[in-house]
Order: structure tokens, then sequence, then C-alpha cells
């Protein structure tokens, strides 16, 4: 019988032997030796590093992470990026005239040695990476090595909402949210009224036109555990079936309608037990205010101490106002508890990292109050759990369904958000596993979004970010992100980069005026500051010489900055923080502000070299020289090149006096 050949394109080695041996094939010992052989081949050429006592000692390790199991072309790429770290190490031990033995005798000057030796490299973010990976394998803690300040070349596509469409979502979700907040007092409002309207409990005609009574009723089914009108049907409750049926109950949110009222049984359990739809505004609010990720709202306990006192209070009269919200961050890596050496990170057991935000006590919307009202909303269904769970645990004998009733409950009890819906209870933790539910999709879009939860976190980030003057580290501290190089994924987004782009050009647009006209008559100023559709008061200040700003602009009204530019200005006061050039509306660049501009830019650029890249990357002098070259653009090439070499001349010559005169 033939034996059925390889595959095209597949290599096979024959055995040596006849089928009659019983021993195994000998085509596998080969792979074996010639492993062995790769693994002693590639130790030997670590010799030519015996001079570097770190990266010889840590040989094996590096063999582990790098090269072991790796194609021939990944091979060769880690060898050279392991020669490259060997190059770097040669020429900071020759420079500072010392040597790095081993991790633990590791030199704290070599990494910021490496980042301004990556800095004009064509790729420092990737090469400053290769080191923090040979580092690390090489059992160098990781608190020792600064983050990655370079940003990445390839920008991410995903996009946010602009200001205006999170605002109108924001006002949408808190719109639908205080109908669940008047539906809830409502019903407490009513909880002591009202009698049962059966016939058979002593009950009139016309009692169960009253909700108070209706609602007594409904509180006497639930005490039953009924649900439902099939189950009122099941049990021939036909006093109760008759109160409830077809009259109006609770207001219930509806994706894709909003606030809407119900009628039946259902709509009356509905005044203590929320459907899920009821929990998606206050989800909402708590992704647009809290900038948090929809599974860390969802992943939430009653259990968890999700509220501390504000630490950073400065008036003793302010302390009551404002907290600290405290929630666990599942997604991304945890923090291990304990992690031996060589251990995979994956398989450390460890604690969900802690996402802190400030919230206020006061606005019934603000996360602080709306993480509140959302334990009180489901306290009545999680007690009706608890009375659910006792019960069936007194059970000797289970059924298989009952069993998997019992472990279902047992999982979600504690759960802040919990619902229920003609199927039974449940939580959003467990709904939201894979992402936002169908429903959730359809609010947002009712919101004016596109469905994505992520765009919610986003657009506080990006509006914050933004609001910082475009800082990294704010937007670090915001987005509670242990790494720069996170947050700079949230900042490279399509929209916080079109956002910051188009900003600028809209304020070069308005802001420079004749900046190419070769004439400049005060009276063709006016015609064109008309023509953008400025009042005679407005005009009249950018054309008044003595209201000039520091960098020579012209202001539409200096005693009247914009919201973000006011900083410091008392009211009426002219504006003191004259932040022109970082976007403010009220500034017009005349031709007379180029050099003032070109001068701006210079000493940003220095300062940005002075104070190295790891600095800069959580600067904003980045953000601002950029803002500087969208107005410095607008201006004639040629004037801007002759200008700017004629101010650094002039600089060069004043640094040279002060120097000169310099005492020994």
């Amino acid at each position: 019988m033939l034996a059925r050949g390889p595959r095209k394109g597949k290599r096979t080695s024959r055995s040596t032997k006849s089928e009659g041996d019983g021993d195994a094939t000998i085509a596998d010992i080969p792979h074996q030796i010639e492993g062995q052989d790769h693994y002693a081949q590639t130790l030997r050429e670590f010799e030519k590093y015996a001079d570097l006592p770190f990266l010889y000692g840590s040989r094996s390790a590096i063999y582990a992470d790098m090269l072991q199991g790796k194609k021939e072309v990944s091979r060769k790429t880690n060898v050279g990026k392991i020669a490259s770290f060997a190059k770097a190490l040669r020429a900071f031990q020759k420079k500072f005239k010392t040597t790095i033995d081993s991790p633990d005798t590791f030199d704290r000057r070599f990494p910021y040695y490496c980042l301004d030796l990556y800095a004009n490299s064509g790729n420092p973010q990737k090469n400053y990476h290769h080191f923090e990976r040979i580092a690390i394998t090489a059992g160098v803690p990781r608190n020792l090595i600064p983050e990655n300040p370079f940003a990445f070349k390839r920008g991410a596509v995903r996009t946010a909402p602009s200001d205006a469409e999170a605002r109108r979502a924001l006002n949408l979700a808190k719109h639908d949210a205080w109908e669940i907040v008047k539906r809830y007092d409502q019903a407490i409002a009513l909880h002591g009224l009202g009698r049962h309207p059966s016939r058979d409990k002593g009950g009139k005609r016309g009692d169960a036109d009253h909700l108070e009574n209706r609602l007594f009723a409904c509180r006497d089914m639930m005490a039953q555990g009924i649900f439902g009108e099939t189950e009122l049907y099941a049990k021939k409750l036909w006093g109760i079936l008759g109160a409830l049926r077809e009259r109006p109950g609770a207001i219930v949110i509806d994706p894709a309608r909003g606030p809407v009222r119900l009628n039946g049984a259902m709509a009356h359990v509905h005044f203590y037990h929320p459907s899920p739809h009821d929990l998606f505004p206050f989800v909402t609010i708590l992704l647009l205010r809290g900038m948090l990720n929809l599974a860390t709202v969802c992943e939430t306990k009653v259990t968890d101490k999700w509220c501390t006192p504000y630490p950073y209070v400065l008036d003793p009269a302010d302390s009551e106002d404002l907290v600290m919200i405290v929630l666990l961050k599942h997604r991304g890596s945890a923090q291990p508890e304990t992690i031996t050496k060589g251990a995979d990170r994956k398989l450390a057991t460890g604690t969900p990292n802690e996402v802190k935000f400030p919230s206020s006590t006061r606005p019934w919307s603000h996360p602080y109050r709306v993480l509140k009202f959302l334990v009180e909303l489901t306290q009545p269904l999680r007690d009706d759990i608890e009375r659910c769970i006792s019960l069936l645990r007194s059970k000797k004998r289970r059924t298989p369904a009952e069993e998997q009733k019992l472990n279902h409950l047992t999982t979600i009890k504690d759960d802040l958000l919990i619902y229920r819906t003609k199927l039974g209870v449940g939580s959003l933790r467990e709904a939201t596993k894979i992402g936002a539910t169908r429903s959730m999709v359809k609010m947002l879009q009712r919101y004016g979004l596109s469905g994505q939860t992520r765009e919610l976190r986003d657009a506080g980030l990006t509006s914050s970010f933004r609001a910082s003057g475009w800082n990294l580290m704010v937007l670090r501290m915001l987005a509670s992100h242990k790494e720069t190089g996170t947050s700079s994924l949230y900042a490279r987004r399509r929209q916080t980069i079109d956002a910051a782009r188009s900003a600028m050009k809209d304020v070069a647009a308005k802001a420079l005026v004749l900046a190419r006209s070769s004439r400049f008559s005060t009276e063709q100023l006016r015609k064109t500051l008309a023509a953008q559709g400025l009042n005679p008061s407005q005009i009249a200040n950018v054309t008044n010489k003595k209201k000039r700003t520091r960098f020579e602009s012209g202001c539409l009204d200096p005693h009247k900055p914009p919201p973000g530019f006011d900083r410091g200005t008392p009211p009426g006061e002219a504006c003191r923080l004259q932040d022109c050039i970082d976007g403010c509306d009220n500034a017009r660049f005349l031709p007379q502000s180029l050099p003032h501009l070109i001068r701006e830019r210079l000493k940003y650029r220095a300062q940005l070299q002075f104070i190295g890249p790891l600095a800069a990357s959580t600067s904003i002098l980045t953000a601002r020289i950029q803002n500087l070259d969208a107005l410095v653009g607008e201006f004639p090439a040629r004037a801007v090149q002759r200008l700017e070499q004629k101010i650094e001349k002039e600089l060069n010559v004043r640094h040279q006096k002060s120097q000169s005169y310099a005492p020994e």
C-alpha cells in the first residue's frame, strides 16, 4: 500500500531505518542537534561582548527572550539590536569612565545617555524601546528606566466626538437619567400610601385607578416571587392581574425613543427594579464625566470602597464638596502581587489597577451622586436577590435549574449595575463582557454618537488635553495611565491631532490680518476686519496701537479674554495672561507681529533642546512651537527666512557679549 506523500512545497526527511525497525525515525534528531548547535553558536557570538560584563553575564536570558525559536530574519534583526545596545554601553562606559558589571550595579545615568543618543536618530522611539527590552531582560528593575518619551511615527485612526457632540450627548443622557430619578422619588413617596385594590383583599371599585394602590398590589406580587403577567395567570391571582394589566406603570428608557411609559405588571415592577436600559444614561454620564472605560464602570461592586476623602483640599471650608472616586481598572495589566524572576507576566497573579478622579458631592449628575444613586436604585432588587438566594440555599435537594439559578444570583448579587427583564435578573458586568450591547449602541446613536462607548472616554480626555495646552502629563493623570506611552495613544488619535491642527488653522486664518500684503494701511486693516464680521468696537480695539499685546498683536476685547485665556485676570481688567499664540479667538496678528513670533519660536526651540526629550514629552513647548509654525507659516517664506537669520545673529552677538562680561 502506497503511503501518502508530502504536500507540495514541503520537504521531508527520509528515515535511514526500515519500516520494520521499532525505533522512532531519525528525522527529529538532526533538528535537536541543530538547536543545540545554534544555542552554543549564539553563546559563542556573545564572546565579543566579554568586555561588557552586564551584557555578557545576561546572555542566556537575552537568548531566551530575543533569539530562541525566532525565524532567521527576526533573529538577525535582534542580533543587530543587541549590537546597538553594546555599542551604546561601550560609549557610555568610556565617556563616564565607569563599568556596569550587573543589574545590581546598574548606573541610572545610562538610560538618560541613551535618550540623548537616540533623540536625533531616524526612529528614536523604536531604538529606545529596544534598549528598554534588553535592559529589563537582563534584570534591571523597571522603575530604574525612564519611560519612552518618543512618539510613534504611525498614529492611530480612532476618532472622538467634538466638544459640541459630547455636550449634546451628556445633556440627553442627563434628561433620560432625570426621568429615572423622578420615578424613584415617586415610588419612595407612595410607598407608605395606598391599599390593595383586589376585591378579595377588601378593595373597592375604582381603587386600581390610583397609582399608590397599584404599587401596593405590585409589592404584594413581588413578595410572592412573581414578576410578570404569565406567572400571575399560572397562579390564578386574578385580583392583582386585573389591577395591573393594561394600566400605566413606570416610565422606562427606550434605547431608540427615549423615556416612554409602559403598561402592565412588569411596568409596575420597574418602579422598584430597573431595566438595563434605565441604567445606560447613568453609565454614559460616568464615562463622559469620569473619563472611564466601560469595563471599569460595569465591574464596579457595591462592596467596593469607591469613595475616599479628597486629599488635596487647600481650603477646609471646601473639604466637604469634593471626594476622590476610586474604581478598579480590570483592563490592561494588573499590578502583580508577586512575580518570580523569569515568570511570565500573563501568569502572574495580581490585583487590578485603581482609577482615581475627583468629583463634587453637590450636583446630582456628577460621578459621586450618580454612583450613590445607582446603589440606592438597585438596592430593592439586591434585597430580592438575597431573599431568593436564602430560599434556594434552604432547599436540601436542588434541581439542576435551581442550582444554576443559585450560582447566577450569587455571582451578580454584589454588582452595582443589576437589572430585571421579563427573562429574569441580570448584570451589566456579564452583559458587556464582550463590549456594549445592541441596546446601548442604539442609545448612544440616539445621543448623536457612533455607538462606540470608548468615544465617551476619548471625548473627555481630548477636551481636557486641549484645555491643558496639549500637555501629555495632564492627559496621563486624567487617564490614570501608568506610562506616558499609553497616554500618547490617546493623544495620537486622529480627532485629537486634527482638532489641534484645524483649531490653529482657523485661528491663523482669522488672526493673521494682511500678513501677505505688500501694503499695509489702517484703512485696509479696517476693511479686512469688517469683512470678518467684527463690530466697530472690536475694530477700534485692534487698530488702537496703545492696546497691543506682548506680541504686537491686536485684541478684539482686551478686558474680556475668552474662557481658558482669562486665568489670573480679575473681571473688568486687561488680560494678564496674553497667551495669544495658544489659539485665542480674540487675537489678530499684524505684519509687525512677525519679529515677536519668530523670537518666541526661537526661544521655545532652545528651551526644548535644553530640557531633553524626556522632559519635552510632558511639556507644552512642542505644542506651542507647532502653533507658532502655523502662524509664521502664513507670512511670506522669504521674509520669514531673512528675518529669522537676522534675529538669530542678534541673539548670538548678545550671547557672546554676555559671556565676555561674565566673571571668571
